[in-house]
């Protein structure tokens, strides 16, 4: 016995002092955002390398935020080094990073860039520059032209009117929820911009794209997620029909008047003004608003309607509820 649990013990630690898999050893060199090949890094304060400089700069610069993608602490600073595993470079203080000779510091993101990642810095701020990236429409049918070299651009409007020179044009919802430098956004000529707001798209980066519509204000959105945030702000829904159905909650009514002739024609809406001023004073049967009125608008009742309102509920709902036994042979309640 002895000798067994010796061998499984040598076993286990053998197991353990195994070396790592070569797909293990990939997984750990590619970035955990968008999952492509780990070559420049930024590192923020905590030290997390797990993330690489194209999506830190993504996050900083298009996001608006400094916090680290792994852990969430904020980081004012980050250092853009070229990724090593755990031979990358560390984080270290602003004051010996601006010590040395070869580092760039990159304002609009925050970021020093070391001597291993001085090329990157140029790539990065080449994607935050409005450029015109697109060849004139003749050399893109394949009829040959010059490359269009205008820009940069300073403004986006500027951009959007350059782009009509070569009547293509930009999708307006895809530039305000695809989290993307805007030199990285896909261009559309009228024909591939109508069929993109129709139907949308399949992209590699993106998946399948489509833009919902709110069918009440004729409007569309970029993503579901987005048009579940404008109906619920926007439009209603019936509290007491989610309720019973749970699939209620996503029939909407375009304005609360609307929702109001549902409560009139489905349930019991409270008339008296107070309540038609307060809004959302409805119940599911006439008992329940009876009991209402009788505790709530019972000044405007007599001494003996008020007290049967507030009595005749109860009684009322259990004769309704009643249901004889089931038992074998009949018989009545108890």
């Amino acid at each position: 016995t002895r000798r067994r649990t010796r061998r499984r013990t040598r076993r286990r630690t053998r197991r353990r002092l195994r070396p790592a898999s070569a797909a293990a050893r990939a997984m750990e060199d590619v970035c955990m955002v968008c999952c492509e090949p780990m070559q420049f890094t930024a590192v923020p304060r905590c030290g997390h390398t797990d993330v690489c400089s194209t999506c830190v700069a993504r996050l900083r610069m298009v996001v608006g935020s400094v916090e680290c993608a792994m852990c969430r602490a904020p980081s004012e600073h980050v250092l853009v080094t070229r990724f090593a595993g755990d031979f990358t470079a560390r984080w270290q203080e602003e004051e010996a990073l601006k010590a040395q000779r070869d580092t760039q510091y990159y304002e609009p993101m925050g970021a020093y860039f070391d001597a291993s990642a001085a090329e990157h810095c140029a790539e990065i701020r080449a994607k935050s520059l409005l450029r015109c990236p697109l060849n004139t429409p003749a050399q893109r049918s394949g009829k040959g032209a010059h490359r269009c070299t205008a820009g940069p651009f300073t403004r986006l409007e500027d951009f959007r009117s350059h782009l009509r020179v070569h009547k293509l044009h930009l999708c307006k919802l895809c530039c305000e929820g695809r989290k993307c430098f805007l030199s990285e956004q896909r261009v559309y000529t009228k024909a591939e911009l109508d069929r993109h707001m129709r139907q949308g798209e399949t992209t590699e980066e993106d998946g399948k794209v489509f833009h919902p519509e709110c069918k009440f204000c004729d409007r569309r959105f970029y993503d579901d997620n987005a048009l579940y945030t404008h109906m619920t702000r926007e439009h209603f829904t019936c509290h007491l029909c989610t309720r019973r159905d749970p699939e209620a909650q996503h029939r909407y009514y375009p304005t609360y008047a609307a929702l109001e002739a549902h409560f009139r024609e489905a349930h019991c809406l409270c008339e008296h003004p107070e309540c038609l001023q307060k809004k959302f004073v409805v119940f599911n049967n006439e008992f329940e608003l009876k009991r209402h009125c009788a505790s709530e608008h019972g000044g405007d009742m007599s001494s003996q309607q008020r007290r049967r309102d507030a009595n005749l509920a109860p009684d009322i709902a259990q004769a309704f509820f009643f249901q004889p036994s089931r038992r074998r042979g009949g018989g009545e309640a108890p």
